[in-house]
């Protein structure tokens, strides 16, 4: 099925709506002329044909109403647009992009369509003032998922996963990654070959693929850790280490020492995901390609967005200074 959209019902609805009035309007002098004319007279005859073809727009007009009207109650309509408002929810308020100039997401017809997410950045030399010398940069957020999102993505709870926004997923192949899903099952993880969406600097999102592989845990404040990766067993073993570095416990209030820094050691030596972490420094304002950060930038940051390998890390750096964590 074609992918009809609801905005494109709704302008048209809008648009036929405001042609039928025109078309009424402009009927009301032809019936005059039709009551001022005798039959057989030029005027007349031209008044009659003007009338046939005005009351053959107003009839096409009622219909293009009424068939939108129809397709806004069709079930797959509002599947897909409620697929629709999902991915745009999730990546205006879950990868913080709300602030861009549009977030907007297209389904493909069929399922096994390109899946993909990017910016188009457009200059809009209108929206200053003339005296100004330079446009104003639009960011405008395109992402494309396929029409079983809702059934291979969201029903697994996959939708949102370590700050990203899941594109498409589906399991991962036995064949070619057998090593990887024996261990998966040894560990109780659930690999699954991927696409997902990655927050860049600002307004930026790229599309990547690969792996990610999922522990549910019976933790209620973390309901599963997923880890993402290009190799299918790098993604296992690192869900495997994520799990094992949950803190359940909440992080106490303290003190934290003003020289404590956290490095790309600590995001190894917890077992956090790379792609990750790199993602949920955008979120949060944090230069990633620092060789080390403030602790105190991390905790700010992970108050503004709690993501558990941010907890993770800042509860390593401060288990190795006791003395000023206590």
């Amino acid at each position: 099925m074609k992918t009809i959209y609801m905005f494109d019902l709704d302008y048209t609805i809008k648009t036929a709506t405001a042609d039928l009035a025109a078309s009424r309007k402009a009927l009301v002098p032809v019936k005059k002329e039709l009551r001022t004319w005798q039959p057989g007279r030029p005027e007349h005859d031209a008044a009659t044909a003007l009338q046939a073809e005005l009351n053959k727009q107003i009839a096409d007009f009622k219909k293009q109403i009424a068939d939108a009207q129809r397709l806004k109650k069709n079930p797959e309509v509002l599947r897909r647009h409620e697929i629709c408002e999902a991915v745009e929810r999730l990546a205006k308020y879950g990868m913080a992009l709300v602030r861009a100039d549009s977030v907007s997401c297209y389904v493909n017809d069929a399922p096994g369509g390109k899946v993909e997410a990017a910016t188009e950045n457009t200059k809009n030399w209108n929206y200053y003032a003339k005296s100004f010398t330079f446009p104003k940069i639009e960011h405008d957020v395109v992402i494309t998922v396929n029409p079983d999102w809702d059934k291979v993505v969201q029903d697994r709870d996959l939708e949102f996963l370590g700050g990203m926004l899941t594109l498409s997923a589906k399991p991962a192949h036995k064949g070619r990654n057998r090593k990887a899903l024996d261990l998966a099952a040894q560990y109780d993880i659930v690999l699954f070959e991927a696409t997902w969406m990655r927050k860049g600097r600002g307004f930026q999102v790229t599309t990547e693929s690969g792996f990610i592989a999922v522990k549910y845990t019976s933790l209620g404040v973390i309901p599963s850790t997923a880890y993402h990766s290009e190799s299918a067993m790098a993604a296992v073993e690192g869900s495997h280490r994520k799990f094992q570095n949950i803190d359940s416990l909440p992080m106490e209030v303290r003190d934290v020492p003003a020289d404590a820094v956290a490095t790309w050691a600590d995001v190894a030596g917890v077992g956090a995901c790379r792609a990750g972490v790199i993602n949920w420094c955008n979120l949060v304002g944090i230069d990633h390609t620092a060789e080390s950060v403030s602790l105190l930038d991390v905790v700010r940051g992970y108050y503004k967005n709690p993501a558990p390998e941010a907890k993770a890390i800042i509860l390593r750096v401060l288990r190795s200074c006791p003395r000023k964590a206590a």
